[in-house]
């Protein structure tokens, strides 16, 4: 019995050593752990600085040298607007000559206006095909009247344009509008042929005329 009262005091110290021991690891991890931390944010924001001046330098590499106004210090000039301008160079190299910021900057060049290329209608008659005369739906007649005037109320000439036929025209005038439902939109220019009839443009492709104007007006 009393072999077994003395075991828990011999082994008492040896548990409180463990656990000091223990808390001891705990502690130098700890302490690890908030030096790497440490190290890392340290680290960040050194590449943050960095990385910013970097930016800050070419900028001011590129630009060569800053003129520097210093005021005057000498005590023999009264004038306190006297002020003395010196070169700082901003690079080391001595090779490079300093750029002023006022030569390295580009000036814009203006864009130049668009070039709008323009049709010319060719002199005398033209051969103008008759065109659209089918309609949208392609179950229209596909004869277009000749007239003997501008209107659709005008005589008929006798004389039906098929779709895809030409005919010669000299110039334009302005009539009653007329509605292609393949155009949609009405126009009211009709042309001239060389025996002095009038075709509604409607119907017509002639190069150079445009449909809706009197590109060449009869006179």
């Amino acid at each position: 019995m009393e072999y077994d009262d003395e075991e828990p005091r011999v082994m008492r110290p040896r548990r409180q050593q463990l656990i000091a021991e223990a808390a001891e690891r705990r502690r130098r991890m700890m302490v690890g752990l908030a030096l790497a931390v440490s190290v890392v944010l340290f680290g960040v924001i050194v590449a943050v600085v960095a990385s910013g001046g970097g930016d800050e330098s070419k900028e001011i590499a590129a630009k060569g040298t800053d003129k520097v106004t210093v005021p005057a210090t000498d005590a023999k000039k009264s004038d306190p607007e006297e002020t003395t301008t010196s070169a700082v160079p901003t690079s080391t190299t001595e090779a490079s000559p300093p750029v002023s910021v006022e030569s390295s900057a580009e000036e814009p060049v203006p864009e130049a206006p668009p070039v709008t290329e323009t049709t010319v209608p060719p002199e005398g008659p033209v051969t103008a095909t008759v065109a659209r005369s089918c309609g949208a739906s392609g179950k229209a007649s596909c004869t277009v009247v000749v007239r003997s005037g501008p209107s659709t109320s005008a005589e008929s000439a006798g004389v039906g344009l098929r779709e895809g036929e030409t005919a010669t025209f000299e110039c334009t005038v302005m009539g009653d509008a007329v509605k292609s439902t393949v155009l949609g939109t009405p126009t009211s220019v009709w042309a001239r042929d060389t025996t002095g009839n009038y075709v509604t443009m409607a119907f017509l492709d002639i190069p150079g005329w445009d449909t809706f104007t009197t590109t060449r007006p009869c006179s």
